[in-house]
């Protein structure tokens, strides 16, 4: 206590500043709070916020963000009953040359490290990540479950013939002819083929020549579907014109469409869950994609179960969500050969018990051809395939929550390759502000203050009835438009506004005969406008300055003075009006006697 007692003075006689801002006690409240908020980060995320929780949104979602609301409440009220016990203003103590420049700049620094919990929150949150999911197992564990996800049967499109190897390498496209609707389906583009006939299908738009002999000589069939692949290339519609259009090039008879279908182990062509590093991706995604190919080929199965098994593993050793029966899975396989498959997994909450019940079962008839078949290794009749596969496929009994893993990756990528630094900013803005409003009750009149309020309410409402009246009244036509003519005569109304606040404020500090109460308003309107009266400045030339350069195909706005959009940029212009703005409180304070 004697030793804070002894500082306490020596602050007081050395550097009185400090002593009135309190900042080192801030600024110890502050460094305090960091070092609560990383442990409560690190400690709060555990193994249920892993698969469920955004770590970058964790600090907003838990209860510790009320807890730092409150911690921060509880720090400003006994700072600022101390703080507000000594004003040297008021007390007519005399100042030094830079009283207020090192005011604010302690008070600024003090609170920003007050309010910025969250980055320390959010990298204890992160260090927990990376110490839960290491680098090298966590990698093992993504290659376990891309290559597990494949034999789940969870998306029917992964096995479509358009992900097929052979395919994909020639880029082609596809429709399929609809016997039902008579119509050919396909992607939602526009393509055209060079000739002048024209037919339109449903969300596809396809010009081609004769029709007929297009249909019958290089359609390939598939799974008694048609279908037409193709070739396509983007082309611009002449040779000045700066539209394109899509165009087939080329129409693409498949070799051996008997062998082809168009839902097929064989189709696949990619991995799912790319979250590996980008040194590992691609040699992965190769070595999982030649495995399934492989297996579903030989009819691998003991290979298959083995990876639904590791798959499974995984997601139970962070308690994912599920219900997955290998056994059941493999016989749906076996009795579909690997083809004209449908997806079986579904991704709801688990509100059942690991035991399935009739009461589960949408079609109460598929009950008992499952639990025939669920418990024991008895491959599925003949006599009751076409019951087993339809009750497999219409009935959503088994599934696992593939949202649940997706956040489990999305954490574990966030932790270990990105930085949470760009939002630092923003905590700054909240310090300045919180230093901003301190230093205004340390020189303003309460009175004055609360008179300003009214006033500058007002003027607020005839600058925007001017604004109001300068984008209503002029007969602006596009190629005024275009030269931003209402944003030029908006801006410049606005800054004329505060330029006259602003002169008169600096006219009546530095005149003898100005009224003492409506000075005592518009110095505290000017203090208010000093941190945007230079982001103004810089706004306007940015408008101003803004031109069109013309090109073959449009036009580019181009603005001269581009960093004022940068939030460091805003800030730093911010400290410099209020800064400057500082020298004239003594001059204003010194007229009151």
């Amino acid at each position: 206590m004697n030793k804070l007692k002894k500082i306490n003075q020596y602050l007081l006689e050395n550097h009185p500043i400090t002593w009135h801002s309190k900042f080192l006690q801030l600024l110890v409240a502050g460094i305090f709070g960091w070092i609560i908020s990383f442990i409560s980060g690190y400690l709060l995320f555990g193994l249920s916020e892993l698969k469920n929780e955004d770590i970058r949104d964790f600090y907003a979602d838990s209860n510790f963000v009320s807890f730092h609301v409150i911690y921060c409440l509880i720090i400003i009220c006994i700072w600022a009953i101390y703080y507000y016990k000594n004003n040297a203003i008021k007390s007519f103590y005399p100042l030094s040359k830079l009283y207020f420049v090192k005011l604010f700049t302690q008070l600024f620094i003090a609170f920003s490290f007050l309010v910025s919990a969250y980055y320390p929150f959010t990298y204890g949150t992160i260090n927990r990540v990376k110490n839960e999911l290491k680098i090298d197992e966590t990698e093992a564990k993504i290659a376990k479950l891309n290559l597990g996800m494949a034999f789940v049967l969870n998306n029917k499109s992964m096995y479509h013939i358009d992900n097929k190897k052979e395919i994909a390498k020639l880029k082609l496209s596809s429709i399929y002819y609809n016997d039902i609707s008579n119509i050919w389906e396909g992607e939602n583009s526009y393509m055209y083929y060079p000739h002048k006939l024209k037919d339109t299908y449903s969300g596809f738009d396809l010009i081609y020549g004769d029709f007929g002999d297009l249909h019958d000589s290089l359609s390939t069939q598939i799974d008694n579907y048609k279908y037409l692949f193709f070739k396509t290339e983007s082309k611009y519609e002449s040779k000045d014109s700066c539209e394109s259009n899509l165009f087939v090039t080329d129409f693409v008879q498949l070799p051996n469409s008997d062998k082809l279908h168009v839902f097929d182990f064989q189709n696949l062509n990619a991995t799912w869950l790319d979250y590996q590093s980008l040194y590992t991706q691609m040699s992965t995604n190769e070595m999982i994609t030649n495995k399934v190919l492989r297996w579903s080929k030989n009819h691998q199965f003991d290979s298959i179960q083995l990876a639904i098994n590791d798959f499974i593993d995984v997601c139970l050793e962070y308690k994912i969500d599920l219900r997955l029966d290998p056994r059941m899975i493999l016989k749906y396989l076996k009795l579909k050969d690997f083809h004209h498959i449908e997806s079986i997994t579904g991704q709801y909450e688990n509100k059942y018990n690991n035991r399935i019940d009739a009461d589960d079962f949408s079609y109460p008839e598929d009950y008992s051809v499952l639990m025939k078949y669920s418990n024991n290794d008895v491959p599925v009749s003949i006599e009751d395939s076409s019951a087993f596969v339809t009750a497999i496929e219409r009935q959503d009994i088994y599934f696992y929550k593939k949202d649940q893993i997706r956040q489990l990756l999305d954490n574990y990528e966030m932790s270990h390759f990105n930085r949470f630094d760009s939002g630092f900013i923003s905590m700054l803005f909240v310090g300045f502000f919180l230093a901003f409003l301190f230093v205004l009750f340390e020189f303003a009149n309460i009175v004055s203050f609360l008179i300003t309020i009214p006033i500058g309410g007002v003027l607020m409402i005839l600058v925007a009835l001017g604004l109001i009246f300068i984008n209503l009244s002029g007969n602006y036509n596009f190629e005024n438009y275009d030269h931003h003519t209402r944003e030029k005569n908006s801006i410049v109304f606005v800054f004329c506004i505060i330029s006259i606040i602003v002169v008169t404020t600096i006219y009546g500090v530095l005149s003898k005969k100005f009224n003492k109460k409506v000075l005592n308003v518009l110095v505290n309107m000017t203090y208010i406008i000093s941190p945007f009266f230079v982001n103004l400045i810089f706004g306007m030339n940015f408008i101003l300055s803004g031109h069109y350069v013309n090109s073959k195909c449009g036009v580019e706005y181009v603005n001269g003075y581009s960093y004022i959009t940068n939030p460091f940029w805003i800030l730093l212009f911010a400290l410099f009006g209020l800064f400057s703005f500082f020298p004239l409180i003594k001059k204003y304070k010194a007229l009151e006697d």
